[in-house]
């Protein structure tokens, strides 16, 4: 796979954060690694979720909002009233664990998807928290077509999906590159219901909650 020598860069290069967070108000897609699988990387509007759409070729489908942090969640959802929900919040991010919850009303369609949830995810990456910093969330998902494998490496990543995004973020260490997706559990509907397991082990998840999975 060729890579445009122009257009990829490492995280640890100031320039590459710089470039990112220029891309991102500019309404581009991003390519990178992150704390869990090869990821795309968008602005919250409506045009780079069409754009992810027409990369991924997928519909109807609302993607994975990362957020800096926690304190962050007000502008998304209803306050939490369920402490073992809060103690996932409190203890797990920033980490491999995806949240679903009921988004506020006041968040556009375009980001909860036509049933009104939100999936939140704090991430553990030192590059994605100062691109966070400048912007106000992510739409984050995996770097492959709908209904293919998840790539491993950039070397996997589809050429279409290559050339289709406006930067690649990469690793300086390959061995600190992680591939294992986020544990996603549905927080949505008062109780804690497991929708895949992943990087966190649910066994752990349910010790920090202090109550058992659906």
């Amino acid at each position: 796979m060729a890579i445009q020598n122009e257009k990829y860069y490492l995280w640890s290069d100031p320039i590459a954060i710089k470039k990112v967070v220029n891309l991102v108000h500019a309404d581009s897609i991003i390519l990178s690694t992150t704390d869990t699988v090869l990821g795309l990387l968008a602005p919250l509007s409506q045009s780079a979720r069409s754009c992810l759409d027409t990369i991924k070729k997928r519909q109807a489908k609302p993607y994975i909002v990362l957020l800096r942090s926690k304190d962050r969640l007000d502008h998304f959802i209803e306050p939490i009233e369920n402490f073992h929900i809060e103690n996932l919040v409190h203890s797990c991010w920033p980490g491999p664990l995806t949240l679903l919850f009921k988004a506020k009303r006041s968040v556009p369609t375009f980001i909860t998807g036509s049933v009104g949830t939100i999936a939140i995810r704090v991430p553990d990456h030192a590059g994605l928290q100062a691109v966070l910093a400048q912007c106000d969330g992510l739409f984050s998902t995996s770097a492959n077509l709908s209904d293919q494998p998840v790539p491993h490496t950039l070397a996997e990543v589809d050429p279409t999906i290559i050339d289709a995004v406006a930067c690649i973020i990469d690793e300086d260490n390959r061995m600190a590159h992680h591939s294992v997706a986020s544990t996603i559990l549905d927080c949505s509907h008062g109780d804690i219901r497991v929708v895949r397991e992943g990087a966190y082990p649910i066994e752990k998840l349910q010790t920090i909650a202090g109550i058992q999975f659906s």
